[in-house]
């Protein structure tokens, strides 16, 4: 027995908060997705995935027009790109960054390290950001030579 407002399923029997209930009885049933199979409890939910699908992205951007499935996701960009306020800041010379990552990057102009590291033989190239190791090998300018 359920001691919350509770209702009974009729398809497995079981005793389901009220407010639970609409989403256990779709999961009986689901949506599922014509083109994958993948079946949702909600239709609303269904209707987000097929935009994968159709590669639409309706949520846009107003500040630099990148588009988004979600606009969940839309937000998430704007309060980690576009907040207008830098938040971060460099101990050592107090420059300020709206991004975290950012100023890890900047904070190895202060120490000197070169995280990222030419694994090829003969070369002993290293740098400060992922990107300039992915130049350096793909535009040969390693050739094992150091």
């Amino acid at each position: 027995m359920c001691s919350m407002n509770c209702a009974r399923c009729g398809v497995c029997n079981k005793f389901i908060v009220t407010s639970s209930f609409k989403r256990h009885i779709s999961s009986h049933n689901g949506f599922p997705c014509r083109i994958c199979g993948k079946e949702f409890y909600l239709n609303s939910r269904l209707k987000e995935h097929m935009l994968m699908h159709t590669g639409r992205r309706p949520h846009s951007c107003s500040v630099c027009d990148r588009k988004f499935l979600k606009k969940s996701s839309l937000k998430q960009h704007m309060n980690y790109y576009h907040t207008g306020h830098k938040n971060v800041q460099c101990e050592f010379c107090g420059k300020r960054f709206y991004r975290l990552c950012a100023l890890r990057v900047h904070i190895r102009n202060h120490t000197g390290e070169l995280p990222f590291k030419c694994e090829l033989p003969g070369c002993s190239k290293a740098f400060p950001q992922k990107i300039q190791l992915h130049l350096h090998m793909n535009t040969q300018r390693c050739r094992g030579d150091a």
